[in-house]
């Protein structure tokens, strides 16, 4: 999954939306929250005309264009939503939209996408409007919340370094993460590490920086994630960030059985040069077996350690592999 303020560089158009499916295809992306999105339904029709395997969803509040607007954009091809309804729900206009995405094997994929305002009075009036919308909601469970936050938590997410100083907007932040158990999956992956989704070049000419975009997850769910990233775009003044999360009901899959291809097999120089790899292993166990008989346990164990038959048998596999690929 991942989350992107979409606009700053020209505004929204039908290009931002056609330039973030091939990102979202890039990176395999199944589902991307999209922050100022400005979109109509008009605009809303002609994308997902034009997003073939892809699509749209935004809530049903309003039609206008104004500087808020959130969306979710969904990889089809990923998802396969066919014969399952997408719940879809608007908390706040243009600001907080709550999605419940129904997964392969019955489980489902809940996210809420906020842009929150960049003023602490209006940021204070989103934050209490959304507990309270958050708090009565009878589908809203346990959310990952991702979005453009327009406020870190942490000193070393701006730069120049600093916190954020009002309290009530920390303490509102504070009581959702509390309440929903959240936490900050990409810091807490990172500890010490700086880096940001979005820079400003401001009047003297020196550059701000802060982390703003970011993915909030529950404890629970943390453990099933992996590959948490922040990518530059080409589309945006933002930054992407991103997280891989893996299905708790699915059982591990491994690398699988290698095999070598029919083609391969037939191949009369790799099996000249395999057949010589396997005499020599073969005659590398037979002197294995042979210094061994008369070894003391001691001794057995220490030319484990340097060569023993796993190790040969292991060196023969790699280099079958190594000229199988030249073949191939």
């Amino acid at each position: 999954i991942g989350s992107l303020n979409i606009s700053g560089r020209g505004g929204t158009n039908l290009k931002n939306f056609l330039d973030l499916r091939q990102i979202m295809r890039e990176n395999n992306l199944a589902v991307v929250a999209i922050q100022e999105s400005h979109l109509n339904d008009l605009l809303l029709m002609e994308v997902n005309t034009k997003l073939r395997g892809f699509q749209v969803v935004k809530g049903d509040m309003g039609n206008s264009t104004n500087t808020a607007g959130v969306a979710f954009m969904i990889n089809n091809d990923i998802l396969q939503q066919e014969g399952h309804t997408i719940k879809i729900k608007e908390l706040i206009e243009g600001r907080a939209l709550h999605v419940i995405l129904p997964l392969k094997n019955g489980t489902q994929l809940e996210l809420l996408n906020i842009y929150a305002p960049n003023v602490d009075t209006e940021m204070i009036t989103f934050l209490e409007n959304l507990i309270l919308k958050m708090e009565t909601s009878q589908e809203l469970m346990n959310p990952t919340i991702l979005g453009d936050f327009n406020w870190t938590e942490n000193a070393l997410d701006r730069y120049p370094m600093r916190e954020e100083p009002n309290e009530r907007v920390r303490a509102l932040f504070n009581e959702i993460f509390a309440r929903w158990n959240l936490i900050d999956g990409w810091r807490t992956t990172n500890s010490n590490v700086r880096e940001f989704t979005h820079r400003h070049v401001n009047g003297n000419k020196t550059i701000s920086a802060s982390r703003l975009d970011k993915i909030y997850i529950s404890r629970d769910n943390f453990i099933w994630s992996f590959e948490w990233k922040i990518q530059r775009t080409y589309i945006s003044d933002h930054d992407m960030v991103m997280v891989t999360l893996v299905d708790e009901k699915l059982p591990y899959l491994g690398k699988g059985l290698w095999r070598l291809r029919p083609d391969t097999l037939k191949d009369k120089a790799f099996r000249a040069r395999a057949k010589a790899l396997l005499i020599e292993a073969q005659d590398s166990i037979t002197t294995y077996k042979i210094r061994t008989k008369a070894m003391t346990e001691e001794q057995i164990l220490y030319i484990r350690k340097e060569r023993s038959i796993q190790h040969i048998i292991l060196e023969l596999k790699q280099k079958i592999q190594q000229i199988a690929k030249h073949v191939d």
